[in-house]
Formats: structure tokens, C-alpha cells, sequence
């Protein structure tokens, strides 16, 4: 049974003034997304990260266990901050769940 790690950041993109609400951005930095979901979310001053898993750019969960699965998400993670314009120096909260 191959365990996927899913990680969602929060993330601080700095004050945003002078907006009556917050703003809502779906952000797609890979192109369309393969899966029902938005790799990256913006809302406001905060970038939201949810649904990262092992994968390589083909989709394919990445061979090596637990420990590549988790480095290659780490990496997804870091892609996605970038060309959403931040970085892993903004995260101000994770967390890791396991299917049960």
C-alpha cells in the first residue's frame, strides 16, 4: 500500500490594503489542472496550498516509498509557491494527513 503525503500550507503574502472583502484567485501555475481541484488558492493576503502529492510532471507517483514520495512532494510544494510569486521562507503553517 503506497502512502501519499498531502500537505496544506498557509501562506502570508503581506497586508493588503484598502479591500472592503477578500479576493478569491484560482491559481493553475502548471496550466489546466489534472485533478478537481486548484493547485493554489488565493484569498486575500494569503496563498492557500492543498492536495500535493508525490508526483512527477507525468502524474506518476514517484518509485522509492515514503521517503521519495515526500521529497518529490516538498518539491511540488516549492514549484507551486514559486510561480504562484512566493516561497517556502513565507509558510506560516502545514500540515500532513494520511489516508486512514
Amino acid at each position: 500500500m503506497r502512502f501519499r503525503l498531502s500537505l496544506l500550507l498557509f501562506l502570508a503574502l503581506g497586508a493588503c490594503a484598502g479591500h472592503v472583502g477578500p479576493t478569491v484567485e484560482f491559481l493553475t501555475p502548471d496550466g489546466p489542472p489534472r485533478n478537481p481541484f486548484s493547485p493554489a488558492v488565493r484569498v486575500g493576503n494569503m496563498l492557500y496550498l492543498a492536495g500535493q502529492i508525490g508526483t512527477d510532471s507525468t502524474g506518476k507517483v514517484v518509485d522509492g516509498g515514503i521517503q521519495a514520495e515526500a521529497r518529490q512532494t516538498l518539491n511540488n510544494i516549492k514549484r507551486t509557491l514559486e510561480q504562484s510569486g512566493s516561497n517556502l521562507n513565507r509558510v506560516v503553517n502545514a500540515r500532513c494527513s494520511w489516508p486512514t
